[in-house]
């Protein structure tokens, strides 16, 4: 996006944009979407509904991306090469077996036995 501005000639930081006010509402939901899969993860693993191993998924494809955020600058390509496919790697493995159940019918992916109250 810095680019960008420089070349239609704004001159400002793209953090200074930020700081407008109007802003805070993007910036919010900028964070809430990319911390959804972690608590869906959280949530799915102490719940239950879908196996451990997808949850976990979940969880990890969160640290991943945002450790790709983070080391984008500060390590080079090593941060968008390696962190940002094992991020979306994580979350086809975790979602695409459910996605597929989905499609082939059956609605209900996971069924667990109801306790009674």
């Amino acid at each position: 996006m810095q680019v960008e501005l420089i070349r239609v000639g704004l001159n400002e930081d793209i953090f200074d944009l930020f700081n407008h006010p109007g802003w805070m509402p993007v910036i919010i939901w900028m964070l809430l979407g990319m911390f959804t899969s972690l608590l869906l993860g959280i949530g799915l693993l102490w719940r239950g509904g879908i196996p451990r191993w997808a949850a976990v998924l979940l969880i990890l494809a969160t640290i991943f991306f945002v450790i790709g955020q983070a080391t984008e600058d500060e390590l080079g390509l090593i941060g968008p090469t390696v962190f940002y496919p094992l991020a979306c790697l994580s979350w086809l493995v975790a979602l695409a077996p459910i996605g597929l159940r989905y499609l082939g019918g059956n609605s209900q992916v996971y069924v667990d036995e109801m306790a009674t109250a």
